[in-house]
């Protein structure tokens, strides 16, 4: 008989497999020996390696609950006869799981569920669900992942203590090592981070969206920011409440941060200040989308802090003024190397100009706003392009002539490999023969060229610049989203 591998060439073999689970599936086949080191790797997050609901995941915990769980939900009239048929499953299955996707959860339980009988998703399935929480909370050492987005799912009628799962038995060890934690949707907000601060603290990434929740919970985030050792990504989406206390949080956190990302949020507390934000000198990403009362006063610590770590810098769909915007990238011009800005008035344009001027280092620009005839700029703006610069999108209306954009694309020097105008209504096939002129000038290939489809006009002019292009992108403007940037 051929003797096992060694331990440590199996796991190194493995290492390099972790995503396939086509791959490790099939070396549970190969022996026992094989299937005792691979089946922790498949059910450390079962829910997120397979990318959909399984019914055979549940099937496979429900033979690993305990027996007041089995007769709970029998006591709601779900059928669980078959497990007492197969025995004691071959692995403690819940014991391997460290990352948990609540969402994954509740729908792999749904399907299990419609395989039986006609089920709606409703209060059943979380029931369901918390009493499998119970059993993870239970056999599980430790927790690398948490993620409670239950967004689009309807939860307004439930109690909220089924989705209150770091307060359930065993919550305390079992999260005490968590180091990304996601939650959004309708939830016990101020309960479920609460406990979360008390019992978790080497959160490295953590999520907040907050889009069904109107619930002032400000206090609480704070106290869950406050807590962490070393917090390094930080999101908050749709926060419609007070912010005050989670922005002056991010302080505490200020030697660890590299990311904060700050969308759909409203900063109308008068006494609110940025200044924890310009003490975050190991920042890498600052991401301000869809925020409102960004005011000169909230923007000024801003305004010349110096990043000296900043790569990434958007300010998109909010009321800060440009030139509050422009100061704070410029301070930062020796690293800043991606940045995507809005201008909604030809007088803006002029900051743009200060902004190029300045970031020699930038790799990748997205400009956004409004419509604008650009033709007495765009000669400018393509001798100020920097140098290094590869991604250039013009997500706004511009209008300009093919002349304007001759000029713009004869004063470019940038290596472009991406350039995208898909909300340019006024393009036609004379614009894109100006680009062909560009193209046949060019050292190195366009491997993107993204445009607003605008059908015949522009037909005849896509078959010639296609010969110069790895990809042409056709945009129709109804289904375009704002291009941002993400890690």
């Amino acid at each position: 008989m051929t003797p096992p591998l060694p331990i440590e060439c199996i796991e190194d073999i493995i290492s390099n497999i972790v995503e396939d689970k086509d791959t490790l599936h099939s070396f549970l086949l190969v022996s026992r020996y094989w299937c005792k080191h691979v089946a922790p790797i498949l059910w450390k997050r079962p829910f997120s390696l397979l990318g959909r609901p399984s019914a055979l995941l549940i099937r496979t915990y429900i033979m690993c609950l305990s027996q007041e769980s089995k007769h709970l939900l029998s006591s709601h009239k779900i059928d669980l006869n078959f497990a007492n048929k197969c025995g004691v499953p071959y692995f403690d299955y819940a014991t391997f799981l460290r990352v948990l996707d609540y969402r994954g959860l509740c729908c792999s339980i749904f399907q299990w569920l419609s395989l039986h009988k006609d089920y709606r998703f409703d209060k059943l399935v979380f029931l369901f669900a918390r009493e499998l929480c119970k059993l993870f909370m239970s056999r599980c050492s430790s927790f690398d992942g948490l993620y409670m987005d239950t967004r689009g799912m309807d939860t307004w009628e439930l109690q909220m203590d089924y989705l209150l799962i770091p307060c359930l038995p065993g919550a305390e060890m079992c999260l005490a090592k968590l180091e990304h934690f996601t939650c959004g949707g309708n939830y016990n907000g101020s309960e479920m981070l609460c406990a979360l601060s008390k019992v978790c603290k080497n959160i490295r990434k953590l999520d907040i969206y907050n889009s069904n929740n109107f619930e002032p919970m400000g206090g609480y985030l704070a106290m869950l920011v406050e807590a962490q050792k070393g917090l390094e990504r930080f999101t908050l989406i749709g926060y419609y409440c007070l912010i005050s206390d989670v922005v002056l949080a991010l302080n505490t956190q200020s030697r660890s941060l590299t990311y904060v990302e700050l969308t759909i949020n409203d900063f109308f507390e008068d006494d609110l200040s940025l200044s924890s934000l310009a003490n975050c000198k190991n920042l890498e990403t600052l991401i301000f989308d869809d925020c409102v009362n960004l005011t000169t006063q909230k923007m000024l610590p801003l305004m010349n802090a110096r990043l000296p770590h900043i790569k990434t810098i958007v300010f998109t769909r909010t009321d800060a003024e440009p030139k509050d915007v422009i100061s704070f990238i410029v301070s930062n011009h020796e690293s800043v190397q991606n940045v995507s800005v809005m201008f909604t008035e030809r007088d803006e344009i002029s900051q743009l100009y200060k902004m190029l001027s300045a970031c020699v280092q930038l790799e990748k620009l997205i400009i956004s706003g409004w419509r604008l005839n650009v033709d007495e700029f765009l000669g400018e703006i393509g001798k100020l392009l920097p140098l290094k610069l590869k991604y250039l999108n013009i997500t706004a209306e511009w209008k300009f002539q093919p002349a304007s954009l001759k000029k713009c694309l004869e004063n470019c020097k940038s290596p472009l490999e991406y350039f995208g105008l898909p909300l340019c209504e006024c393009l036609k096939d004379e614009h894109l023969d100006i680009i062909v002129e560009y193209l046949r000038r060019k050292t190195t290939m366009l491997k993107c060229l993204r445009i607003f489809d605008a059908g015949k006009k522009i037909e005849q002019g896509v078959k010639r610049v296609s010969k110069f292009v790895d990809e042409v992108e056709l945009v129709n403007p109804d289904e375009h989203v704002l291009s941002t940037f993400s890690d």
